[in-house]
């Protein structure tokens, strides 16, 4: 199992704006405009930097059996498990 770290750069929200000084840019905002990870990418939620801490603390990435990557992480004593189909599921109904 891999170790993980935290980084001061994580949880940063996205400003999806269309600078006039990068040509081609423009083409990737309006594409991710149009994407399903729009939500993702844009929404501030409020995160407790301690909860984010814990979670690099104690994060461990992992590939199953069946060729699935995980990550595992406790929070508050409490044990998460991260898949892609995990996050896709989220992407695509942000609701908890």
């Amino acid at each position: 199992m891999a170790s993980m770290k935290y980084c001061d750069k994580h949880n940063q929200v996205g400003f999806l704006k269309k600078p006039e000084e990068s040509t081609g840019f423009a083409e990737i905002v309006d594409f991710l405009k149009g994407s399903y990870i729009r939500y993702a990418l844009t929404h501030n939620p409020t995160i407790h930097d301690s909860l984010v801490k814990q979670f690099w603390q104690t994060a461990t990435a992992s590939t199953l059996v069946d060729g699935t990557l995980e990550l595992r992480a406790t929070i508050d004593s409490l044990e998460y498990i991260i898949t892609e189909a995990s996050v896709r599921s989220k992407l695509v109904d942000p609701t908890p």
